[in-house]
């Protein structure tokens, strides 16, 4: 599919994008290889398969589609497997005037490839704004929000286990107003909280304390 969209460029198929330093501040390295291939397709004919993918889009996964946030290009498929049920393949790109993404599902024994129009739909949504213009990546901005957080919660952890190795901050601080009793008179407050996590039934008592 991206070969195809891309007029014809066939890359080889990649996982890595780029590498950024363990802080994410910088990028470090960018996959830059080249196409292997081109299949030299004519305009002619690829502006026939594109509308032709563009046009069902808004026929038969018209349902589909309707809730996508951009433009965009889909074909089904059914790989027959013997007298099994079929495969369901799917594939789709977008935006239809400037693609940038490029989709293909499969699922064993699926049935029919438009059952999978939904999910399709659901990814490309996933990675543009709203506003449908695809001038970002709103998946991916996403990711990198969520990666600076995590680093920040990481840098945290790390500089708050040195201070506790040197006696500077404590290791661990009991939480204050958990609802367990002291310990004492049959009364294990650890086994309480496994039952409070592991028993549906398990309720806070008339007293504002979980009971055993």
């Amino acid at each position: 599919m991206a070969t195809l969209v891309s007029g014809g460029e066939h890359y080889e198929a990649h996982l890595l994008k780029n590498v950024k330093s363990y802080d994410n501040s910088r990028v470090v390295g960018v996959y830059g290889k080249g196409p292997l291939n081109d299949l030299n397709i004519s305009d002619s004919t690829m502006a026939a398969v594109t509308k032709g993918m563009h046009d069902l889009t808004y026929d038969s996964l018209r349902s589909a589609f309707s809730r996508c946030v951009v433009e965009a290009g889909a074909k089904t498929g059914s790989a027959q497997v013997g007298t099994d049920i079929a495969n369901g393949t799917f594939v789709a790109y977008a935006p239809y005037d400037d693609p940038e993404i490029a989709i293909a599902i499969v699922v064993e024994k699926g049935g029919s490839g438009s059952l999978l129009a939904n999910a399709a739909v659901d990814i490309i949504n996933a990675w543009f704004p709203r506003d449908g213009t695809g001038a970002t990546a709103a998946g991916e901005d996403a990711l990198n929000e969520w990666r600076d957080r995590a680093n920040a919660r990481l840098a945290a952890g790390q500089r708050r286990l040195e201070e506790g190795m040197m006696g500077r901050a404590a290791l661990y601080e009991p939480i204050d107003n958990r609802r367990f009793h002291e310990d004492g008179r049959g009364y294990d407050a650890h086994e309480v909280e496994k039952a409070m996590l592991l028993d549906p039934n398990a309720r806070l008592a008339s007293t504002g304390y979980f009971e055993a």
